[in-house]
């Protein structure tokens, strides 16, 4: 029985913005970067060859195809075989030709027409095409780049979605890599209705998985790179897809491939529980760091065995698995944690490995620290404090945000956030409409001048990781419990971000929240929608003052501020100062 995903589909069809005049034809300008192909209607000459050329930068009047075309190399000899470019070419009838893309999609912002003779042009327009994915779930605010980074990652992320996988690229590599599709599914599932997509995508890979338990680093397997953290993608989805839609199947159908990888785990070390191998070519540990990457590769690849043997002992106990198998994961994750502390903990400076690049991240977010937690947290905090620079690459910034908004410091987040420098979310947003896989100075390691080309596409979703935070943390609408049926209204209220709204559709209808901040003399104005079927918790500072609600229902102080819990329904909350 096949899996239930949306197909690909026309999203929209774009006319040119622009036409340029080149020195090989005509170059339409779509105005965005997007997947598809064009829709055209021209006349020439019988015989004529024309040539569609698809690219996403233009250089003056000339298209850069670095960023989109597929260099096959040979490892051995360490030279280029061949090289691919998104070109469609056609021989024109002599009559009227429609021309109309079938079963294919390029990924482009600019089209170069190329005719041998002279050809006229009737009608033209470009298909975006994608997943048919609903869209059931938005988010917008008062800082500029954060609707700008948002709308680029959505745009980004249809472009990716086809035939039922999200791929890293839609035109250099096209392949659904584990580690870029993992770190963005909870991004994913607050935006788009990904439910079947998702369980779609967890068959590839449980079926991806070798027969020595090894998940490879794309699914369907077609090749790539990557470490542990990407194989981590099986138990990364099935849990988001129970946590967020409840779906315990989705667990069920996971558990044993998970089991089979913890086993294939357990070998790749030597006794001591620190990962030193792989069953494939590759072993990364971070990626795509804003500068050259530091991070160190057993250490991460340690931290991912952790997480994957946390993972399967909290499915074990969703579940209900015997308790001699969850007392077996219960002792590898504490003998897990024991070797990690004694072989890169450095208990003189409070760091994991060197503390660069947010090393010391992820064993402070896992609980791995234990006791030094708050040594360790505290290094972390004066670290970004005192850089105002987010310095992580794929896997470790979401662990970061986190980390530092659930402790206070959702003021820090938003500085790292909207920093104005190189390598910078704002620097790579900079006269785009898609998100980079890198672009700046050394990012990653790699020269800006190949950076520019030769290296990186201009369509790459794996950045847009960031955005379920804005979700959860700006807007304040946290879905993680959905399971539960709960929700968390918490927005974490910064004085840059005067508004923020969410919304996501959830079975029983729509779930939303927005807050207006804007005048601190007149006060704190927000409305939250409870769908039926759910409760909801809602968390509030004390900076606010005095709160009140439509319904007179009263908040209560806690540690954290103020709380109240509500059934389904629409409430308004205001401060004192509003009335």
């Amino acid at each position: 029985m096949f899996p239930r995903c949306e197909s690909d589909a026309v999203f929209k069809e774009i006319s040119p913005v622009k036409r340029i005049e080149s020195e090989n034809g005509l170059i339409l300008d779509f105005g965005e970067n997007h997947s598809g192909a064009l829709r055209m209607t021209v006349k020439g000459k019988r015989g004529t060859g024309l040539k569609i050329r698809y690219f996403e930068v233009l250089k003056g009047n000339k298209p850069d195809l670095g960023s989109c075309r597929f260099n096959a190399y040979d490892l051995k000899t360490k030279e280029y075989v061949f090289t691919i470019y998104q070109d469609s070419e056609y021989v024109l009838s002599g009559e009227k030709d429609e021309i109309t893309p079938l079963f294919h999609w390029n990924c482009y912002r600019y089209a170069e027409i190329i005719a041998e003779s002279e050809i006229e042009i009737f009608y033209v327009k470009s298909y975006f095409i994608c997943s048919d994915i609903v869209k059931d779930g938005d988010f917008t605010c008062s800082e500029p780049l954060y609707n700008k980074l948002y709308d680029a990652f959505i745009r980004t992320l249809r472009a990716n979605m086809h035939a039922g996988m999200i791929s890293d690229c839609p035109h250099r590599e096209k392949l659904p890599y584990t580690g870029d599709g993992q770190v963005i599914a909870e991004s994913v599932i607050y935006s788009l209705g990904a439910e079947n997509f998702y369980n779609k995508w967890l068959e590839d890979l449980i079926n991806s998985q070798g027969k020595n338990g090894f998940l490879p680093y794309s699914a369907p397997f077609l090749g790539g790179g990557g470490g542990y953290w990407w194989s981590n993608a099986l138990a990364v989805v099935s849990l988001l897809v129970y946590d967020y839609y409840g779906d315990k199947e989705a667990l069920k159908k996971s558990y044993g491939a998970m089991k089979d990888y913890i086993a294939y785990l357990n070998t790749a070390h030597d006794g001591d529980y620190i990962i030193k191998r792989s069953d494939a070519s590759w072993l990364l540990g971070e990626w795509i760091t804003p500068e050259t990457n530091l991070v160190d590769v057993k250490l991460m690849n340690t931290l991912a065995y952790y997480f994957a043997v946390s993972a399967v002992l909290r499915t074990a106990l969703i579940l209900g698995d015997e308790k001699e198998q969850i007392k077996s994961y219960e002792m590898l994750s504490e003998n897990i944690k024991r070797a990690i502390n004694e072989k890169f903990y450095d208990r003189e400076n409070a760091v994991y490995g060197k503390g660069v690049q947010g090393e010391s991240v992820i064993p402070c977010a896992l609980g791995i620290a234990g006791k030094n937690r708050k040594k360790v947290l505290k290094k972390i905090i004066s670290y970004y404090q005192k850089t105002l620079h987010l310095d992580t690459g794929m896997i470790i910034t979401p662990f970061l945000l986190q980390l530092l908004t659930e402790n206070g410091y959702a003021d820090l987040c938003h500085a790292l956030m909207t920093e104005k420098a190189e390598n910078t979310y704002y620097s790579m947003l900079e006269g785009e409409t898609t998100l980079c896989e890198t672009k700046g100075k050394r990012w990653n390691g790699v020269e800006e001048d190949e950076i520019q080309s030769e290296q990186v596409s201009h369509c790459h979703p794996v950045l847009g990781e960031v955005t379920a935070w804005l979700h959860k943390h700006v807007a304040g609408l946290d879905l993680s419990l959905s399971h539960k049926k709960k929700i968390i209204f918490a927005p974490k209220l910064v004085f840059e971000v005067k508004k923020a709204s969410a919304y996501k559709k959830t079975p029983s209808g729509v779930a939303a929240t927005e807050y207006d901040n804007s005048d601190r003399l007149q006060g704190f104005n927000m409305k939250i929608i409870v769908p039926d079927g759910y409760e909801a918790e809602i968390l509030l500072p004390k900076s606010l003052g005095k709160l009140f609600t439509d319904c007179g229902k009263k908040f209560k102080r806690c540690r954290k501020g103020y709380v109240l819990n509500v059934s389904g329904g629409t409430y308004n909350i205001y401060s004192k100062k509003t009335r």
